[in-house]
């Protein structure tokens, strides 16, 4: 188990009901690279940052401090709180007493402390919790008893002369429980209620560095992926009942369309980048979720990875130290930075938990997977124009749509094209030492983000190649496919 929730390891995020894609980076600024699965790191897909900035100091914050100990006109000075001990399988680090937040779909502990003490000495202690959705939030309508019943209040009883509850709350937003006992001078009122503690709780899913995972998250999202990447749309949503669940491909098109556009490019290079990228894995989130509810999309902290493992004297291949890029991550890492004899080896990524992950052998029929995620009447038509329709657009590969996947003019033969392939901050060999380096995200970069005096500054900052793309080139790594040996 993961014996922290270290504020910069766990980053909770804005909660996520339909429409509040937008929420994103309105409280919190935390840069960070998301890692979009297998293809995050390998296929090329746009490498999106999360930006975070403020951190509350509590997560569970009592609001009974002198509290009535059943005798008229005595209190007691008591401090009692109700702390989030556990959530998952996450724990408070050394310095906290309590979690920040407690996760959805995650089993979560609550614990009555006095004095800074778990306490042990109530006998029928009784935990009121009630939800407090937000005006504006939108819900699906298969959520609204649940809602309902929360609204009004749940009432759990805990064990005898116990002084914790678990609880695994489901809807991500404001609660509030309030903890009783009945015990108290039963003589002199028996139906007295002894209101002990109540305390405000945050519920949020929290995206976490991949390396910080805990084993069973890390494999819950390993799964997941692979559910979106063999199921089709159709499929994955009748198995899981989920309307939200699109095959994973739905994604990458959704990619390249809004990217192609011949108006403009819809994705890139304005101050509407991050903000479309947030929205974009914001679904890919919500996708996971029909598979595992209890998933959030973890990122990439390549500014870490650089503080913690380049060395100058090594040059980039020090990067491929990180265990992100060994057996037990992704792959792609030292099993293929050196050259091969074969100047046309592929260099399938054939380690780490994505190993032999299948590319696409067509485009046709993914826009029609699309359906359901933006107005079907202006989306799937310009979709197809691009994915499918011959001639229209030219970077293809191949136009024919039913025998050609996501590939664009380059050496390789199209035989290259059956798996991922990757040689992770492989550039070239050496070119990457002197081209690479200055473009991955470092502290200093990041805290200069920090420090811009307004969102749309750092917006601004991050759209540049220096954060946003550097990924696009270091983590599939660049080299001739044999073009340099002719």
């Amino acid at each position: 188990m993961v014996q922290h929730d270290d504020p910069e390891k766990a980053l909770p995020v804005a909660e996520l009901p339909d429409s509040k894609i937008s929420k994103l980076g309105k409280k919190y600024l935390i840069i960070g690279v998301s890692v979009l699965a297998a293809v995050a790191l390998t296929v090329g897909l746009s490498v999106n940052h999360h930006v975070q900035a403020k951190k509350k100091k509590s997560g569970a914050i009592s609001e009974t401090k002198n509290n009535k100990n059943g005798k008229k006109g005595e209190t007691n000075n008591e401090n009692t709180e109700i702390l989030i001990v556990q959530t998952g399988d996450y724990f408070p680090s050394n310095d906290q007493k309590s979690i920040l937040i407690a996760e959805p779909f995650k089993n979560t502990k609550l614990s009555l402390f006095i004095n800074n003490t778990s306490q042990t000495k109530y006998e029928e202690l009784k935990w009121n919790i009630k939800f407090y959705p937000k005006e504006d939030e939108q819900w699906s309508s298969d959520l609204v008893d649940e809602i309902s019943n929360l609204v009004d209040g749940i009432v759990l009883k805990g064990e005898k002369s116990q002084s914790s509850i678990e609880y695994m709350f489901k809807l991500p937003g404001k609660y509030t429980v309030k903890v009783t006992d009945k015990t108290a001078n039963k003589a002199r009122n028996p139906s007295n209620k002894y209101s002990i503690a109540q305390a405000e709780i945050r519920v949020a899913y929290a995206r976490r560095d991949v390396i910080d995972l805990s084993p069973q998250d890390w494999n819950n999202y390993v799964g997941a992926i692979w559910e979106l990447k063999n199921l089709s749309s159709e499929d994955g949503q009748k198995t899981y009942n989920c309307k939200y669940f699109y095959n994973i491909d739905v994604f990458t098109t959704m990619h390249g369309v809004h990217s192609h556009n011949k108006t403009c490019d819809q994705l890139h290079f304005s101050i509407m980048q991050e903000q479309a990228h947030h929205a974009w894995m914001t679904l890919l989130e919500k996708a996971l979720q029909c598979v595992n509810p209890s998933i959030s999309m973890p990122f990439y902290n390549v500014a870490k990875d650089f503080h913690n493992f380049y060395d100058k004297e090594v040059g980039v291949k020090s990067m491929l130290n990180s265990p992100i890029f060994g057996p037990e991550y992704f792959g792609g890492g030292h099993a293929n930075w050196e050259d091969r004899e074969d100047p046309h080896d592929p260099y399938y990524v054939q380690d780490g938990r994505f190993a032999n992950f299948p590319l696409r052998q067509n485009r046709t029929g993914l826009c029609d997977e699309s359906s359901g995620i933006f107005n079907d009447e202006v989306y799937l038509p310009f979709c197809k124009k691009i994915m499918e329709e011959p001639g229209y657009h030219k970077e293809w590969a191949n136009p024919d749509a039913e025998r050609s996947g996501f590939t664009f003019h380059e050496p390789r033969d199209a035989s290259a094209y059956k798996y991922v392939s990757a040689r992770r901050w492989h550039v070239y060999g050496s070119v990457g030492d002197t081209s690479v380096i200055p473009l991955i995200p470092n502290y200093a970069m990041l805290a200069t983000v920090l420090t811009q005096p307004n969102v749309v500054e750092q917006f601004l900052t991050i759209s540049e190649e220096y954060i946003h793309g550097y990924a696009h080139i270091a983590l599939s790594g660049m080299w001739g496919g044999g073009i340099d040996k002719f």
